[in-house]
């Protein structure tokens, strides 16, 4: 597109090979440390990633964000990740492997709350709720119901609203001849 004078746009995740007019999205990588400070801050022991799609660009940049700050909190040991496709059956499925695993399992990030929702559903099923502590990210209104129904702990939040008016107004400018 971009070659025969069209402009690209990206939203939420970006791309280092695209000829694109403008990004808007979440720091994800900021995003992924913020994580780890909220485990490394309310998790001692083990702990466990749920990662997204492999390839996909905003959840490589969370759990690298992650384990990049996690290694600043001696008393967290990361010790699995594997990718649950940001699905909630697979988040589940996923989550009920680590728990065999690791039966001592004290925590768990996902880089999606979709998967959180699936990982508080096994952690649930396993009786080990009190023992796991679960950290998602999106902070999605089925997180936020989640946390407040005690099924997962924490969710750090983005704005895709805020992306979706800010991407309006870019495009807006774009089409003015604007910078």
């Amino acid at each position: 597109a971009a070659k025969k004078g069209i402009g690209v746009f990206l939203i939420d995740s970006g791309s280092d090979d695209a000829d694109y007019q403008a990004f808007i999205g979440t720091d994800n990588y900021a995003g992924g440390q913020l994580g780890a400070k909220w485990i490394g801050e309310n998790v001692k022991g083990k702990v466990a990633i749920l990662d997204g799609y492999s390839g996909n660009d905003a959840t490589t940049q969370r759990q690298k964000g992650f384990m990049d700050k996690i290694a600043e909190y001696p008393d967290v040991q990361v010790v699995a990740s594997e990718y649950a496709n940001c699905e909630i059956s697979k988040g589940m499925e996923v989550t009920e492997n680590f728990l065999v695993a690791y039966p001592d399992l004290a925590g768990i990030f996902t880089v999606n709350d979709m998967m959180a929702i699936g990982a508080g559903q096994a952690v649930e099923a396993a009786g080990l709720r009190k023992q796991v502590t679960i950290c998602g990210f999106d902070g999605q209104p089925d997180a936020a119901q989640a946390i407040i129904d005690g099924t997962i702990d924490a969710t750090i939040a983005q704005k895709p609203a805020t992306m979706g008016t800010t991407m309006a107004k870019t495009l807006e400018a774009y089409f003015k001849g604007e910078a």
